[in-house]
């Protein structure tokens, strides 16, 4: 029987269950297919989207960005960094 493979997950054809999406990535749901976090962001198992750096952050350039520790860096004295507007 077919499932609904939900955010957060992706489902491998063939199989009736949902597999959480692995630290790293990000899982839009409704497929087989999960995509590396990109940079600025960090993705935790289980993400559904990347999860961009808060203001004050900025991406660390590191691939394995699966938590705010490793996906951001602090701006240093002097420096920020905000939301895109657009």
């Amino acid at each position: 029987m077919p499932i609904r493979c939900e955010p957060g997950y992706y489902c491998n054809t063939g199989v009736s269950v949902m597999t959480p999406c692995p630290q790293g990535y990000y899982c839009l749901g409704g497929s087989d297919m999960y995509y590396k976090c990109p940079f600025g962001t960090y993705c935790p198992k289980k993400t559904p989207y990347p999860i961009p750096c808060p203001n004050g952050y900025y991406g660390s350039g590191r691939s394995d960005n699966y938590d705010i520790e490793r996906g951001c860096r602090k701006c240093g004295r002097g420096l920020y960094s905000e939301d895109d507007p657009t």
